[in-house]
C-alpha cells in the first residue's frame, strides 16, 4: 500500500500505561514527521491539557489503564477542549462499538498490535480532514 504517510509537525498526545510502549509510539510518529509528547498515566495526561487545553491536535489513549479507562480520559479531554481529535487503541474491542465510540468522541479505533504504517495512515485521517478548509 505504499509507506505512511507523514505528518507535519503536528503535536501529538500518546497514552499508555505500559511505558515500552508510549516510547515505541513516540519513535514511530517522531519518525512519521509528528512532535510527540508522552504520558503514562491518564492523570498526567488530562494536567498536560489543563495547562493548555489547545496544545496538542491529536491524542491517541489506550483504552485499558489503571485508574481511567481510555473512554473516560476521552470524556475529560473533550469537556477540557471539545474539538479535541482522539484515537483509542485497543487490543480487545468487543464492548466498543461504533455508536459508543462516536458518543464519546473519539475519531478512529485502532487495534494492538499495529504496524507503523497503520499507526501513521490512523493519524493522518483523523488530522487531515481536521485540517482542511
Amino acid at each position: 500500500a505504499g509507506p505512511a504517510p507523514r505528518g507535519r509537525g503536528e503535536r501529538i498526545l500518546v497514552v499508555d500505561d505500559e511505558e515500552l510502549l508510549t516510547c515505541i509510539m513516540e519513535q514511530a510518529l517522531t519518525k512519521l514527521g509528528y512532535v510527540v509528547e508522552a504520558a503514562t498515566q491518564p492523570e498526567a495526561a488530562l494536567a498536560l491539557v489543563r495547562a493548555e487545553p489547545r496544545r496538542f491536535a491529536l491524542v491517541i489513549t489506550d483504552q485499558t489503564m489503571p485508574g481511567m479507562t481510555g473512554m473516560a480520559l476521552a470524556g475529560e479531554l473533550r469537556l477540557l477542549n471539545p474539538a479535541q481529535l482522539i484515537i483509542l487503541t485497543t487490543g480487545y474491542s468487543v464492548s466498543l462499538t461504533p455508536e459508543r465510540l462516536r458518543a464519546a468522541g473519539i475519531a478512529r479505533l485502532l487495534l494492538k498490535p499495529t504496524t507503523l504504517d497503520a499507526l501513521g495512515s490512523a493519524v493522518h485521517a483523523v488530522l487531515v480532514p481536521a485540517s482542511a478548509p
